[in-house]
């Protein structure tokens, strides 16, 4: 039997200078983010076409959607489009009943129309217990920040007398009260022209 035979493996030449290696490799990094540049310019385009094919099969479908929703409506039987007719307006009147409950619980417990969507339930019960929950965190919520304000200081002198608003009873129009008026005609001229 004979052995095979085997070849000597190649020595490295030692005779070249590691140095001529540096440039290859320098050149080789300096290529690398040009390539990487182009490799997102180029992911970039693609991406971009791909966006514009789906949303041309999206426009195509919506419109494929809407030619079969007419189909199956044409199919219906007059029997069913009046069921599906009776079923929406049960259900827009159901929303209006509700609506109306709403309106109600707030006007009940004097919530303010910006807070009209806080008040929740699905029947008058509920609505009416919501609305009596948030009308009670607003008076709680009133509840402290008054008694957060300091009170208005006290006045030292008294404050003088309003002055009665009410109208003299005896008054009419253009005429001075009775209990004012002087007895003689004379007297009056002269009060009027402020020689008294």
């Amino acid at each position: 039997m004979s052995e095979p035979a085997t070849e000597p493996t190649a020595q490295p030449d030692l005779d070249v200078e590691p140095a001529e290696e540096l440039p290859a490799e320098k050149q080789e990094p300096e290529a690398q983010p040009e390539t990487q540049e182009n490799d997102w310019k180029a992911d970039a385009e693609k991406w971009k076409s791909l966006s514009r094919k789906w949303e041309k099969d999206a426009k195509a479908n919506s419109e494929a959607a809407r030619k079969y929703a007419e189909f199956e409506e044409s199919q219906k039987s007059e029997q069913q489009r009046l069921a599906d007719r009776a079923a929406a307006a049960e259900e827009r009147a159901i929303a209006a009943e509700l609506g109306r409950a709403r309106l109600l619980a707030a006007a009940a417990h004097n919530i303010p129309s910006s807070l009209l969507e806080r008040v929740g339930g699905s029947s008058e019960d509920e609505i009416a217990e919501s609305a009596q929950a948030l009308a009670a965190e607003i008076e709680a919520e009133v509840a402290k920040r008054l008694a957060a304000v300091p009170p208005p200081p006290v006045p030292d002198s008294p404050a003088p007398a309003p002055t009665p608003s009410r109208p003299v009873e005896a008054l009419t129009p253009g005429a001075m009260p009775s209990s004012a008026a002087p007895t003689d005609g004379n007297a009056f001229l002269r009060q009027l022209a402020g020689r008294d």
